[in-house]
């Protein structure tokens, strides 16, 4: 048995030019035969019945690996990371200092607020 005559659906009849049944049973069923008449119908053999739902299908499979190549994977190394070791993680990071002075030079740069009539200034103190 060749390729080809393995991808002949069986029981099958050509209706009209491209339309194929195929009887299960005792109903009809439309088909799409990768393969009619000695040769191979590269189309319906490479997507199948309908193209639309092959290719929907097809684009959510390439998203799933696009997603998980491009963020699932950096999340769970950012998450390994950090249960590894936390306090590793978190050395080198400056703490905030707030002080109710403010600076012209700060007033510039914009770093000092007013809240609710109190001033105060937000600086990163570097414990190094």
């Amino acid at each position: 048995m060749s390729l080809i005559d393995s991808l002949t659906p069986k029981n099958t009849r050509e209706i009209e030019p491209g339309l194929f049944i195929q009887k299960k049973g005792r109903k009809y069923r439309e088909v799409y035969p990768a393969a009619w008449n000695g040769k191979i119908n590269w189309y319906n053999f490479v997507f199948g019945g309908s193209a639309f739902k092959t290719l929907g299908w097809f684009a959510i499979i390439l998203f799933i690996v696009w997603a998980y190549q491009n963020d699932v994977r950096e999340y769970r190394n950012f998450y390994e990371t950090v249960q590894g070791d936390p306090n590793g993680y978190c050395e080198g990071v400056a703490k905030l200092q707030i002080t109710p002075e403010c600076t012209p030079e700060l007033e510039k740069l914009g770093l000092c607020h007013t809240l609710k009539g109190i001033e105060f200034n937000v600086s990163v103190v570097d414990e190094n």
